[in-house]
């Protein structure tokens, strides 16, 4: 009874690590796709950005758009490596048939008052961009009264600039506005080949562990049948 106990839960133990494993090298190919295509997206010559572009299809796609800046910005507060401490400024752009937000670069503290308000024809290349920064345990509220943000929240931007919630994240700005553009970058891990090197070494340890005990419980076995 003991020794089928055993063979049963070594059986089940193994079963489900090999499928968390072969799960974990299902989940890397479509990882790996994902990060395929979003390459694509962000080396292939700028369009036009799309009527109803959309975060599954098109985030970090490259485009051009020429439009007007509206005037007032938001300004996110952040830090740049090498620079220092700064803000991002958020911009609305009249692009014709949509108002989008756009990040028109980084600024130096000491910049923040010139940078108000932005108005003027530009021309713009960058990326689509949904930023996922929001975090609402964390991230403070904005400060409405300084105009400063703690992070890029598409909702709240929109509503205040009177944008739709979609934002370019400029790499070239013409004419220059004496930011210092972003460069977007998608940082999306790909951790899954690890986990599945570690749910198959844990069915190995566990086929292992399920070898010993039917050796120990055999070795009892014949000693009590011995006496």
């Amino acid at each position: 009874m003991q020794r089928s106990f055993f063979v049963a839960l070594g059986l089940i133990g193994v079963a489900i690590l090999l499928w968390l494993g072969f799960w974990q090298l299902d989940r890397l190919e479509w990882k790996e796709e994902l990060l395929s295509e979003i390459d694509q997206r962000m080396s292939e010559v700028p369009v036009a950005v799309p009527g109803q572009p959309t975060k599954d299809a098109d985030n970090f796609r490259q485009v051009r758009v020429d439009g007007t800046l509206l005037g007032p910005t938001a300004h996110v507060l952040t830090s740049e490596r090498n620079v220092g401490p700064g803000y991002k400024i958020i911009a609305s752009l009249d692009a014709g048939a949509q108002t989008l937000l756009v990040d028109l670069g980084f600024v130096l503290l000491e910049s923040k008052p010139k940078f108000e308000a932005v108005s003027g024809p530009v021309e713009i290349i960058g990326n689509l961009y949904w930023p996922n920064e929001v975090d609402p345990q964390f991230t403070p509220d904005p400060d409405m009264k300084d105009n400063i943000y703690f992070a890029r929240d598409l909702e709240t931007m929109s509503v205040t600039l009177q944008t739709e919630p979609i934002m370019i994240v400029a790499t070239e700005v013409s004419p220059n506005l004496n930011t210092l553009p972003q460069r977007v970058a998608h940082n999306l891990p790909n951790d899954h080949l690890n986990y599945a090197i570690t749910w198959f070494a844990l069915s190995v340890v566990w086929a292992g562990m399920t070898l010993y005990a039917l050796f120990v419980t055999g070795g009892r076995n014949e000693k009590s049948e011995g006496a």
